[in-house]
């Protein structure tokens, strides 16, 4: 890929609604707050959702190896929340390559703003987005990430679409990162709304990607990888 992009971008609302909650590593009683709230207080959760200790088991290490990213590459995160995947993802792109941070939260957009003014992240674009759209424009960015986020959004293979068409070439990648569809206490959404990494290949798939489920050691989710081909673009398609 000449350029990666990766762009992240976290909706928040109710479970039933199809807006997503992401970036989630938090127990139970804070998963009910975020899936029947908005994100208006990001420092409620920031603490948590950044802390160094998550990374022994959400191993983000594996979530960026898996985007295939390069020095130079422009980088983006499906759901940037508190932006806890960012400095890994400025880091594998180099200063200069680019990091899309999207979110539907205007609460979170703002605390994006202020963490990239704090943290000189000259080379991260915080951008308002939809619940219905990623906001890429055609063939803009290479490599796309979501984490936590893919079971809360409505029309995923509208949305997968949308995503194969922000993909600037073929070979760039879009990888979903969600919890496992088997219990994991005091983490992640209810059963009912996990969704076994089948059922995503599939939806992805339908959206014109070629996908497989990734090797990782990650205790409590699955990483699948998908990758765009013009022969499978379906964008244009209803």
């Amino acid at each position: 890929m000449a350029t990666a992009a990766v762009v992240g971008l976290i909706f928040a609302g109710c479970a039933g609604s199809g807006h997503s909650t992401t970036h989630r590593p938090a127990g139970d009683d804070v998963d009910r707050r975020a899936m029947d709230h908005r994100f208006t207080s990001p420092e409620a959760f920031a603490s948590e959702w950044n802390s160094a200790a998550r990374n022994q088991w959400q191993k983000p290490e594996e979530i960026v190896a898996a985007l295939g990213l390069s020095p130079g590459a422009t980088a983006a995160d499906l759901g940037a929340g508190t932006g806890y995947l960012i400095e890994f993802l400025r880091a594998a792109v180099g200063p200069e390559g680019r990091v899309l941070a999207l979110d539907v939260e205007p609460a979170m957009i703002q605390f994006l703003d202020e963490r990239k003014s704090d943290g000189g992240w000259d080379n991260v674009e915080v951008r308002q987005s939809a619940h219905d759209d990623p906001g890429l424009g055609s063939a803009t960015v290479d490599a796309v990430v979501t984490l936590n986020t893919w079971h809360h959004i409505a029309g995923r293979t509208a949305f997968a679409r949308k995503i194969h068409a922000g993909l600037s070439d073929d070979g760039g990648r879009f990888v979903v990162v969600d919890f496992i569809a088997e219990p994991t206490p005091g983490r992640g959404p209810p059963m009912e709304m996990r969704l076994a990494p089948d059922v995503v290949i599939a939806e992805l798939e339908a959206a014109g990607f070629s996908a497989t489920v990734a090797e990782e050691t990650l205790p409590r989710h699955y990483i699948i990888v998908a990758t765009r081909s013009s022969g499978g673009d379906t964008a244009s398609k209803p």
